[in-house]
């Protein structure tokens, strides 16, 4: 097979999630992707969610207004959650949600100082069984709260355009990336 080919097999032509147009599979893995607006952005947690399974950590993280909420909606949406249900926890530090599979807990931890807080407000109680861990604003110390993870990145790369950056930290990550390349979702 061409190397042309085998890009094109990557790339869902006209669903317009993300154009993998000069990356092979392995570079989506490490690289990430870029969604040009907030529907693609949701789009893409919708297969995060779907694919997700308990106990996963996802730490996100990007400036404001970046789409980090519209991420958590989408991947809500992929484990079963209405999307309209999802709040941003900015003034509440985490809210729960209830999935038909798993449970989502969704934690923005902008205005806490660091890792070692996040402990001291039992965040590693999260990590369970039964449910999702996404963190907004995670900051540096992940690795304290747990080893494994997966790190999203996102960053403004135009007026509605996002870069986003992918890196599993253990096997669950690393899985779960895997099916998200193979599901035609990164560019």
């Amino acid at each position: 097979m061409t190397r042309a080919a085998k890009q094109s097999r990557f790339r869902k032509k006209g669903s317009g999630i993300f154009d993998m147009t000069r990356m092979t599979k392995k570079q989506a893995l490490r690289q990430g992707g870029v969604s040009t607006s907030p529907d693609q952005t949701q789009a893409f947690g919708r297969e995060i969610g779907r694919l997700a399974k308990a106990p996963l950590v996802i730490a996100l993280s990007g400036p404001l207004g970046a789409g980090k909420t519209t991420l958590v909606k989408g991947i809500a949406q992929g484990m079963g959650i209405p999307a309209e249900d999802v709040q941003s926890p900015s003034f509440v530090l985490i809210r729960e949600y209830a999935g038909p599979r798993q449970w989502l807990y969704h934690a923005d931890c902008y205005r806490l100082a660091g890792a070692n807080v996040m402990v001291s407000l039992g965040l590693e109680e999260y990590i369970n069984p039964r449910g999702i861990l996404v963190i907004e604003w995670p900051r540096r110390g992940m690795r304290q709260l747990t080893e494994e993870y997966l790190e999203i990145r996102l960053s403004v790369a135009g007026r509605s355009t996002r870069k986003i950056t992918l890196r599993a930290w253990g096997s669950r990550a690393t899985a779960l990336t895997a099916g998200l390349a193979g599901q035609h979702h990164l560019g």
